[in-house]
């Protein structure tokens, strides 16, 4: 997974407007610049995501991108990444619509997949729609192992998939939070991503080169060896 090569054109029919691609493989430290940390121990280890916690007693690990990156005006997107857990702990996902966490005020949708080692083994993806589940699904997880989450965001609806796979459609009939960005979160666990790609109308295509520069382009390749 160490190079990139080749440029290609990313058309969707999910959104009425041509959507370009804002691209993360997490090579380079200097893409962490990008990102605002909420909990928990960030880094990029051999060219991938890690985040860890609890930290200073706090379990939650989650982190957004940062104001300088995002744009309150994307509102609808699709989001495609890798994540895996680590030392069989808990679980890995990503919020969307993300406006703020606050102890108590959390203002985000969720989609994971949970690795729940608490007596009952309960591995399963979730769906959480303005802080109630909405959507579970049984599945076969294990630790270590890289899955490929899909998220499709438009308006108050909301498809999630895993390897491809459909495993739920939400819907917020209250519409709670019509806009906000993208994170990663977990809970007291230990996790990594890598691939991050999201497109949607008005997303500028961006994917940040060895050297550290930012590049604009439609859509990047990434081959893993």
């Amino acid at each position: 997974m160490k190079h990139l090569f080749g440029i290609t054109l990313i058309f969707t029919l999910t959104f009425p407007a041509v959507a370009w691609s804002l691209f993360y493989d997490f090579e380079n430290e200097k893409q962490l610049d990008d990102w605002k940390v909420i909990q928990g121990t960030w880094s990029i280890i051999d060219g991938e995501l890690d985040g860890k916690g609890p930290q200073a007693g706090q379990p939650g690990v989650m982190l957004v991108l940062a104001d300088h990156v995002w744009k309150e005006e994307w509102e609808d997107y699709t989001v495609e990444f890798k994540a895996k857990i680590l030392e069989d702990t808990e679980d890995a996902g990503v919020t969307f619509r993300w406006q703020k966490a606050e102890p108590n005020d959390r203002r985000y949708y969720l989609y994971r997949i949970d690795n729940w080692p608490r007596g009952f083994n309960q591995k399963q993806a979730e769906g959480w729609v303005a802080g109630d589940m909405q959507g579970q699904n049984k599945i076969d997880m294990e630790p270590d192992t890289w899955y490929k989450f899909k998220l499709e965001v438009v308006g108050n609806k909301f498809n999630c998939y895993l390897d491809d796979e459909l495993m739920f459609k939400l819907e917020d009939t209250k519409n709670t939070y019509s806009w906000g960005r993208i994170g990663f979160r977990m809970w007291n666990s230990h996790a990594r991503y890598d691939d991050l790609d999201i497109r949607g109308p008005g997303i500028p295509g961006a994917a940040v080169n060895p050297g550290g520069k930012i590049t604009t382009a439609w859509g990047q390749i990434k081959a893993h060896q």
